[in-house]
């Protein structure tokens, strides 16, 4: 009979460092099965502004653009294209469209609408408008002035 190094035959002996590796791991499953509802799905964890890595995304933005010009440089010119990428993501979902779906409805592919969701490149116009005609909406566009904050604000618009 062979034996494993750290482990004893017989009934109840938990010597050596295998069976305590397996108490451990025993350990751990029962601590993920009580997070297991009634229904078997697994309970959501709490939210927290931190991620598992110790900082919040918003906050390693601020330090790396504080701390390095280059970087404040590439931020700054890929603002206009992450806030128009957020935009069309918001559309998308509103539509409950996948990005194939889209991609479809405006006669382009998928990469390209990925693309355009990536926060790399700005979209033309001419692109925003068939994005609009393929959900049956208007793209509108405008002006506002650059200090204006309040509500009343100086605005103007136009639909294309």
């Amino acid at each position: 009979m062979t034996s494993l190094p750290g482990w004893a035959p017989g009934r109840g002996s938990h010597r050596g460092p295998l069976a305590t590796t397996l108490l451990d791991t025993e350990a751990d499953v029962l601590r993920l099965l009580d997070g297991v509802t009634k229904s078997g799905n697994m309970r959501a964890m709490p939210r927290s502004p931190v991620s598992p890595v110790g900082a919040s995304v918003a906050d390693e933005i601020r330090r790396h653009e504080k701390a390095d010009t280059e970087y404040r440089k590439v931020r700054t010119r890929f603002a206009r294209a992450e806030a128009v990428a957020r935009l069309l993501i918001q559309f998308r979902m509103k539509h409950n469209l996948t990005q194939e779906q889209l991609a479809q409805l405006m006669g382009t592919s998928a990469p390209a609408i990925s693309r355009l969701e990536s926060g790399t490149h700005v979209p033309s116009l001419t692109t925003l408008s068939r994005l609009a005609e393929a959900a049956g909406e208007r793209l509108v566009i405008g002006f506002e002035k650059a200090n204006a904050a309040s509500v009343k604000a100086e605005r103007t618009f136009v639909a294309v």
